[in-house]
């Protein structure tokens, strides 16, 4: 339509405008029609594009197996929950069919990356040398780079040296990283995956080139490599009697549908030497027997009595055949503080001290714990005027009087007049050692009798070598010998006399039900459900008013906003009623959902998902008991796991997701689908070229085209009417010359 203004009708005094407005009505009723059909065509693709959109984001939400939560995730039916010992070590999970059950996880070792940090003190001679090569082998791969040194060669580029490193190793398809570390001062290079079966090789060659390697000019065979593994976890499962080791290349690991995610070691082992073992094997021990460097005997029964072969004197102490230790220790002038120290320990109170200096001599005064004092006098000229006086109270004792009196560890001892003490402490398996060593008493072998069933016996020689023993203590054993302590540590014993003890600090992991975030994600998924077939039962059923069209400009003029939108709204409603595209994806949609297990006859009903009786908007949508899905899962989370998982096969359509998932794809993630022809799919080849495009391409086409006509048609029009105006006014003007020219004017 024309917007040129125009003026006319001047010498006429027709309404110019009106009449070719009137002339060009139909001419406007044509544009007005195609401009319509135009529109419904825009709002159609609206319409379809939404519903594609809504399904894809079902779809994403619940399909797309790389989203967090979707139901194909064997974590989303985890309905078991295990509560850890020790969560910094071991943490579990169980999805749908795990036993619940208590387990003990013991960890030795994890899963590692092979490694290695290539330190700035590896490179010294590079630097020396001005120029040198990093070389990283995996299996028939090598690789060779230089060090990069900075401008002036004074020092090595490590992060230049890295990035090229990283360049090289992803070029050649090595799966090994390198990355320049503040706190290493090195590059680490750590492999892709985890497990003993991961391994790399590394070398550094100074003098070497790049290049020189490559073309050979350098002698490969110089390089020296030194080969990095990775570890693989270790370590034990326990549940109820029976164990699965763990041996595998990842910290992850399913047993029986219970992932089991290990963080850190719970148990070690270190190697026992000859002066730990008492201690470590306190609780296998029923008797211990000492040879002695004199060739004495010293046995220590589990009941704690010790005898000896034969009475002997050491260092001035008696050890008796039963056990008891008699010490004659005569307090000496010269040793005097030493000695009391020594045998009283705590006992002694020191209180005074004197010397005198002009007479070269010493005083000195110890009280006892039982208030017996102890006087010491040191002629430092003539050791004969020297003495020791011991006193009861205020009175001195003879040489023959004596007193007795108990420490606190309930050892007695005797002091005599003459200053002689005596006591009878006991020998126990835990000071044997001491005692014998603080007496200069050397033991030359010893032998701990087992208390396990075969009596084994472990000898420690005086070289510190350890042999294992049958009982009769000569016949030496071939097979490991394996202790376990009160405390779940374990001590084993190997057939070339190495110990090694390993402490064992499992991880229990208590396991519970708790459906209730399953239960809420399949609520959750089938609300979704009906809200997406709702969607397209709505477009598929609601009716068509025929006598709503899209508005045209003229007519949203004479109209309020208000007016507008709702008559807009009823354009819009039924364009896509009775779909035959919308009513095929609803069908399969509710094919899916009332899928059965085989053999158990599961199906959504029996799980309190019922469906809504309704045949038109609500028709294949679904209701929920909460409570008789909460209970379902409880009891039978396999099953309804497979319900909505279960692969499909032959004769075999697959679970109630599987089924949806299929469909879904098929007909909104794909531009080969019917709908993305038809409407387009973004980010495809459709996107623009499709059925609907095409046609609303083609009413702008010919809305334009009609719009050309328009214009040249009312132009035309304009021109007639300009023409009749010119004549009129030619007419007038010759009238008026005319009856100028008669005198009639």
């Amino acid at each position: 339509m024309s917007t040129i203004q125009r003026i006319t009708g001047s010498n006429s005094g027709l309404d110019v405008d009106a009449l070719v407005k009137a002339s060009m009505t139909t001419y406007q009723n044509k544009i007005d029609k195609e401009t319509q059909n135009k529109k419904i065509l825009e709002y159609q693709q609206e319409q379809y594009k939404k519903i594609i959109s809504d399904a894809s984001d079902f779809y994403d939400k619940y399909f797309d197996i790389l989203k967090t939560g979707n139901l194909f995730s064997s974590s989303t039916y985890q309905s078991i929950s295990f509560k850890s010992g020790d969560d910094t070590k071991v943490t579990a999970k169980g999805f749908a069919g795990a036993d619940v059950s208590d387990y003990k996880v013991s960890v030795t070792k994890l899963a590692s990356k092979a490694s290695h940090t290539v330190t700035s003190t590896e490179l010294d001679n590079v630097k020396t040398s001005g120029k040198g090569v990093i070389a990283v082998n995996m299996g028939t791969t090598n690789v060779y780079v230089d060090v990069v040194f900075n401008t002036d060669k004074t020092a090595i580029d490590m992060e230049k040296t890295t990035e090229n490193l990283n360049t090289k190793l992803k070029a050649k398809g090595i799966n090994v990283t390198a990355k320049y570390s503040e706190f290493a001062k090195g590059i680490v290079l750590q492999s892709g995956e985890m497990g003993e079966d991961v391994s790399f090789k590394t070398a550094i060659k100074e003098g070497f080139s790049e290049e020189g390697i490559e073309d050979k000019t350098d002698n490969v065979t110089a390089l020296v490599y030194s080969s990095h593994t990775g570890t693989n976890a270790e370590g034990v499962i326990t549940k109820g009697t029976q164990t699965y080791p763990i041996d595998d290349n990842s910290n992850i690991i399913t047993v029986d549908d219970v992932q089991f995610t290990l963080k850190g070691i719970t148990s070690n082992s270190s190697n026992i030497t000859s002066s730990s073992i008492t201690n470590l094997l306190e609780e296998h021990i029923s008797n211990t027997e000492y040879t002695l460097s004199n060739g004495r005997k010293v046995t220590i029964g589990n009941d704690g009595t010790t005898t000896i072969d034969a009475s002997f004197v050491s260092n001035g102490k008696t050890f008796n055949i039963d056990g008891s230790i008699t010490s004659s220790s005569t307090i000496t002038i010269g040793s005097t503080s030493t000695s009391i120290t020594s045998i009283f320990g705590d006992s002694i109170t020191k209180s005074l001290t004197d010397h005198d200096a002009d007479n070269n001599t010493d005083t000195a005064e110890y009280t006892l714990n039982n208030g017996v004092k102890i006087k010491i006098y040191i002629d430092n000229n003539n050791s004969a005027n020297s003495k020791v006086t011991i006193m009861d109270g205020e009175n001195s004792l003879d040489s023959t009087d004596s007193i007795e009196f108990t420490n606190d560890d309930g050892t007695k001892m005797t002091i005599k007049g003459d200053g002689t003490v005596t006591s009878n402490a006991q020998i126990t398996s835990s000071t044997i050692n001491t005692l014998l060593t603080d007496n200069n008493i050397s033991v030359s072998d010893t032998v701990y009798t087992l208390d396990n069933m075969d009596s084994n016996k472990i000898k420690i020689a005086s070289d510190g070598t350890i042999k294992v023993m049958q009982s009769d203590g000569i016949t030496e054993i071939t097979d490991p010998i394996e202790l376990t302590n009160d405390d779940g540590s374990k001590i084993t014993i190997n057939k070339d006399g190495t110990l090694t003890t390993s402490s064992d600090n499992s991880v229990t992991l208590t396991g519970s039900t708790d459906v209730t975030e399953l239960k809420d994600k399949v609520v959750k998924f089938i609300n979704d459900y009906n809200t997406l077939l709702s969607s397209i039962n709505t477009k598929i059923y609601e009716e068509r008013d025929k006598d709503y069209l899209p508005l045209t400009d003229a007519q949203k003029e004479a109209m309020t906003d208000d007016q507008v939108e709702k008559w807009e709204k009823k354009v819009q409603t039924g364009l896509l009623r009775k779909d035959s595209n919308l009513e095929r994806i609803t069908s399969a949609m509710k094919s899916a959902m009332s899928s059965v297990i085989s053999g158990s006859g599961l199906y959504l009903e029996k799980i309190g998902i019922t469906p809504v009786d309704n045949y038109q908007e609500k028709n294949g949508m679904y209701t929920i008991d909460e409570a008789k899905l909460t209970t379902a899962l409880e009891e039978n989370a396999g099953n309804i796991k497979d319900l909505f998982t279960r692969d499909a096969s032959t004769g075999d359509k697959g679970g109630i997701i599987t089924q949806l998932k299929s469909t879904l794809y098929d007909e909104f993630k794909t531009s080969t689908s019917v709908l993305s022809q038809k409407v387009g799919l973004d980010g495809t080849s459709t996107q623009y070229s499709n059925t609907l495009s095409d046609a609303i391409y083609k009413k702008k086409t010919l809305i334009s085209e009609l719009n050309n006509k328009y214009s040249d048609k009312e132009t035309a029009l304009y021109n007639k009417y300009s023409a009749l105006e010119t004549a009129l006014q030619n007419l007038t003007a010759q009238q008026s010359s005319l009856a100028s020219m008669l005198g009639t004017s």
